[in-house]
């Protein structure tokens, strides 16, 4: 598909999606079913701890937090965590942070696309499409899982390719979607309200400070 306006890649987690208020109580979740799976070593982990890597995939995750997991203990928890984010997510505990709604409408009625590219599996992908409705906003939800885990530097040239080689511009909240943007040369706005650490977004094209910010940016970029 061929734009007149570049395509705008988002990332989900600290993007859009306020995501420690369910990835917290479902990381504990999975803590708690170690512990009752012998391995009581394992601790629970503060927000503060999990934002951190909230914008990795799972693997990575435990990897982070739990040096000597085993891939195989890794994939069992982390199933364990899913359910347990669907069910916070039925509960209606899942939101997006407050503006991404009007600067979404703002931007689809000026004529941009939009996609999604998450390190998410392609489970959760499914349900966040389907909870948030992202039909009414994105073109398609790009999730590792669907390309084996690639990571996302890898993923982006995917999508850059299903768009003839087009302009784009990244948008994302951590060091990763910082690298995809310089994986394919392409402007990358920094949302400063997520969760990256002091420093983490410095040399992004612009910064926006809440997502509302985003629309007039991209204005601004295009």
């Amino acid at each position: 598909m061929k734009l007149d306006k570049p395509l705008l890649v988002f990332d989900h987690d600290g993007t859009l999606h306020d995501s420690v208020r369910i990835f917290g109580p479902a990381m504990r979740a999975g803590v708690q079913w170690l512990h009752e799976n012998g391995h009581e070593d394992v601790p629970f982990f503060s927000d503060e701890k999990i934002a951190k890597c909230l914008g990795m995939n799972a693997n990575d995750i435990w990897k982070t937090l739990v040096e000597d997991m085993t891939e195989e203990l890794a994939g069992k928890v982390t199933v364990v965590v899913g359910k347990e984010m669907r069910k916070i997510m039925d509960a209606g505990t899942a939101k997006w942070f407050d503006e991404c709604y009007p600067m979404l409408d703002e931007l689809k009625k000026d004529g941009y696309h939009m996609v999604m590219l998450s390190n998410c599996q392609k489970d959760m992908a499914r349900y966040y499409w389907n909870h948030f409705k992202m039909e009414k906003w994105f073109d398609k939800f790009y999730d590792c899982e669907s390309y084996d885990y690639q990571p996302k530097t890898e993923i982006i040239k995917h999508v850059i390719d299903d768009y003839e080689g087009g302009r784009a511009i990244m948008i994302g909240d951590r060091s990763s979607d910082f690298d995809c943007a310089r994986a394919v040369n392409i402007p990358f706005i920094g949302c400063a309200y997520g969760f990256a650490a002091e420093g983490e977004l410095d040399g992004a094209d612009a910064l926006a400070q809440s997502p509302l910010e985003i629309a007039e940016i991209v204005k601004k970029l295009t």
